[in-house]
């Protein structure tokens, strides 16, 4: 038998985030968050006029700007 998840538990597992809810998680402002959706900087999903942001996405963004810390010599 061929299981799969159903599609409300995926995307309860990868919930949406409002403009406030995305800023808080990323520890920046709301302005800031604006202006990397306005910079296409980070990927949004859009739910009629208002723009949400995945968790994964958050999650990748952080990801993809994480750098090493040097090591003094």
């Amino acid at each position: 038998m061929n299981e799969q998840a159903e599609p409300s538990a995926v995307l309860n597992a990868d919930p949406l985030l409002d403009v406030p809810q995305a800023a808080e998680y990323l520890g920046t402002s709301q302005r800031h968050m604006r202006l990397l959706t306005s910079q296409c900087a980070i990927t949004v999903t859009r739910v009629g006029n208002k723009v949400r942001f995945r968790k994964s996405v958050l999650n990748t963004y952080i990801t993809t700007r994480t750098t090493p810390a040097k090591v003094a010599e």
